[in-house]
């Protein structure tokens, strides 16, 4: 995210419009919920799935000597170990057939970094329009360390 990015975020949560110095020094005495969420973690989670898209798009373009631009991969590596240090994460979202659907906007975000995200079971039909969606608009964000299905 560019430095305007927590300016951006702080304009949306607060309502001012503040330089990028002055909303990282605003961002940091954000409450622990504002709004009803915990609003930090919030923009942090912002930020890790376009560190993630970003690794991605640096693995598939190419760099110097044909090799990936930026390292390919690594900086989703340095993303995934900042917000998910050490290696004992563990644990799966096992779900039959799952709706999670938001009506009028945004976005769903799940996070398995101990394993894999299952949202239909697997011997079955899943019911038309089950599974993760998002009607008007919204994204839907998914890291697990595991399979998807």
């Amino acid at each position: 995210m560019t430095r305007t990015g927590v300016a951006a975020f702080i304009a949306d949560v607060t309502g001012a419009a503040l330089s990028p110095l002055d909303a990282w020094s605003r961002f940091q005495t954000l409450t622990q919920r504002t709004q009803g969420s915990f609003t930090q973690e919030r923009f942090l989670r912002q930020v890790y799935m376009q560190e993630l898209r970003e690794a991605g798009a640096d693995q598939n373009e190419p760099g110097v000597n044909g090799l990936p631009r930026n390292g390919g991969y690594n900086r989703g590596y340095a993303a995934i170990d900042s917000l998910f240090p050490g290696k004992d994460w563990k644990g799966d979202v096992t779900i039959g057939n799952a709706l999670f659907r938001t009506m009028a906007g945004g976005d769903i975000e799940v996070l398995t970094p101990g394993g894999g995200l299952q949202v239909a079971a697997l011997s079955i039909d899943p019911h038309p329009g089950y599974g993760l969606v998002t009607l008007g608009y919204g994204n839907i964000n998914i890291f697990a360390r595991n399979n998807v299905v």
